[in-house]
């Protein structure tokens, strides 16, 4: 009678505990969901690394990186698609981007490299922090490099041999159009040598466009959904722009990147600063100052720190710019361990080219808002990296004649900076190279 007479008691002492931990963990759950909500779903660790979310890339990416890993490691069938550096490091980041949309839409392992007649590796400057894209199988050394003639230019090669898709059928249509798992199903390795972005076409693509908006991707962010999951600076890059990344992370600062290529419209002895000063004066590159100017009245608030960050091909005008501009104006001087230029090819040092042309378009990326050159893709990278929204501005130098100096540029194209005033995504897709 006794033990039965504590039942009750012990009955309530338990109901009380159920609905103790029951309520904790309901009042947890919505603790959680609450800052959940109240985080932002996109932003930049200190190195630049977005945190991505479904809102932002969708659901692909568990699948591809078990396909990936289950192709890579001998446990399925091998089928790779390999993007072959050919060019300035932005221009072969593009192809990678559309290269990489061909290997999940076609179920193959996307693998990213060199020539073998290069002596260079994106491991260099990069690491694969969800996928193992390095050719660790040696693909690329297996490949007839043959020089290509006549319509099959377009360099998209099978496993040592030419796939006999003309240019146009290449650069045109297969992307837009067409079914690329039906192209070359039976080559165990597909391997892209060249080619204008193709990324924004495959949003038209009748056989793609449904299945690429059921991934949750979209036209404007999917350079930058594939250039985060694919890449992240390594600790040789962190360690030479530890100063840039501390700068770029706080992300209470308003950060306008401007990049300027003045290559193509100068002779000028980039490195010789007293030559530079009569050919690349500052009031030929004001332009791009004040779009950034501009951008920065019309979105700048109380109290919010204004970070310039500049990008330039030459020495003379970073030196320049910072003269002018002083604290307002984050730029690297190159100097020890920081070599200027964005292409491993005829480099003094290409592996500190290439850790420095890395280094700084990831830290382009980090940036909010992009005045860039309408003639190079270096700063459009880093912009479309960065998925912002209105964010981007391309600045266009006319030419007049041939003669080979800055002069021939000087009517440069007036350019308004406003609100309304920003790069739309078709135009960029249609202008330069595409994307």
């Amino acid at each position: 009678m006794a033990l039965m007479s504590r039942r009750p008691a012990v009955s309530w002492v338990l109901l009380y505990v159920i609905l103790l931990v029951c309520g904790t963990v309901v009042s947890c759950r919505q603790l959680h969901l609450r800052e959940a909500l109240q985080q932002p779903t996109l932003h930049h660790a200190k190195y630049g690394q977005h945190h991505l979310s479904v809102n932002h890339c969708g659901n692909w990416q568990e699948r591809y990186k078990a396909l990936h890993a289950s192709i890579k490691s001998g446990n399925a069938a091998p089928q790779y698609a390999v993007s072959v550096h050919h060019a300035g490091l932005a221009d072969s980041l593009v192809k990678a981007v559309w290269v990489f949309y061909y290997a999940l839409l076609t179920d193959r392992a996307f693998l990213l490299g060199f020539p073998p007649t290069q002596d260079a590796h994106y491991e260099w400057a990069y690491e694969g922090p969800n996928v193992n894209w390095t050719d660790s199988d040696n693909v690329l050394a297996r490949v007839n490099y043959t020089k290509l003639t006549g319509p099959q230019e377009s360099g998209v090669y099978l496993f040592n041999d030419l796939v006999s898709w003309d240019s146009q059928d290449t650069d045109a249509k297969m992307f837009a159009d067409g079914d690329l798992a039906s192209k070359a199903e039976q080559a165990e390795t597909v391997v892209f040598w060249k080619g204008s972005g193709k990324t924004f076409a495959l949003f038209d693509n009748p056989h793609y466009k449904k299945r690429l908006l059921a991934m949750g991707l979209r036209p404007d962010t999917a350079v930058g959904c594939a250039l985060n999951f694919l890449f992240e600076p390594n600790a040789a890059v962190k360690a030479v722009f530890e100063r840039e990344f501390t700068s770029m992370s706080p992300p209470q600062v308003l950060r306008i990147g401007i990049q300027i290529r003045t290559s193509s419209y100068s002779d000028a002895a980039f490195f010789d600063k007293e030559k530079a000063a009569e050919q690349l004066h500052m009031s030929f590159w004001d332009a791009w100052f004040e779009c950034a100017q501009q951008i920065e009245d019309d979105n700048v608030v109380a109290n919010r720190q204004v970070l310039w960050y500049l990008l330039s091909d030459s020495q003379p005008l970073r030196e320049f710019a910072k003269e002018k501009f002083g604290d307002k104006l984050l730029v690297t001087i190159p100097g020890t361990g920081m070599a200027l230029g964005h292409s491993t090819w005829g480099a003094d040092d290409p592996y500190q080219s290439f850790i420095s042309a890395a280094g700084e378009n990831w830290l382009f990326g980090m940036t909010d808002y992009q005045v860039v050159t309408g003639a190079s893709y270096f700063g459009k990278v880093g912009a479309l990296r960065s998925m912002g929204w209105h964010n981007l501005y391309s600045l266009w130098v006319q030419e007049k004649d041939n003669v080979s100096s800055v002069a021939r540029f000087s009517n440069l194209q007036s350019r308004q900076c406003g609100k309304r005033d920003y790069e739309h995504l078709e135009d960029v897709s249609a202008r330069w190279f595409g994307i």
